[in-house]
């Protein structure tokens, strides 16, 4: 509500100090990146899921990744698949890509689990991390 509030106030004061619309609403501050992270089981598959990045103002890339699964006791390294450049006010999904031996020891197992961080950083200076683990089954 107050947001609504503070958004008529500016709209109404560029109105009566004369200057245009879209000018008084182009002062607006510059938004974070955000990194929703996707929860749940899901089968240990070549990529995996791991998270939703949306990004507010200015172009968004991935600034650091990092992944491991771990099954029988054992830890394998697993890798970002490249996301891109992600442009102001879009989405993109972030995925993991699991090696061979680490889908192998999953399915022996019957269980495993991933465990990643990601950082995404703005052309605005801006930036967001976040880390999570998602349980894998064979």
């Amino acid at each position: 509500m107050r947001t609504k509030t503070i958004g008529i106030l500016v709209v109404v004061g560029a109105l009566l100090a004369g200057v245009s619309v879209p000018a008084a609403q182009a002062q607006n501050y510059a938004q974070n990146p955000t990194i929703k992270p996707i929860n749940g089981k899901t089968k240990a598959k070549k990529k995996v899921s791991i998270a939703t990045i949306t990004c507010g103002s200015g172009n968004c890339s991935v600034s650091s990744s990092s992944a491991s699964v771990r099954a029988d006791g054992k830890t394998f390294k697993a890798s970002l698949v490249p996301v891109g450049s992600i442009t102001s006010g879009q989405s993109a999904t972030a995925k993991v890509k699991l090696s061979k031996k680490a889908r192998s020891a999953v399915r022996e197992a019957g269980k495993g689990k991933l465990k990643w961080s990601l950082g995404v950083t703005s052309t605005n200076g801006r930036s967001a991390s976040a880390s999570g683990k998602r349980k894998l089954k064979g």
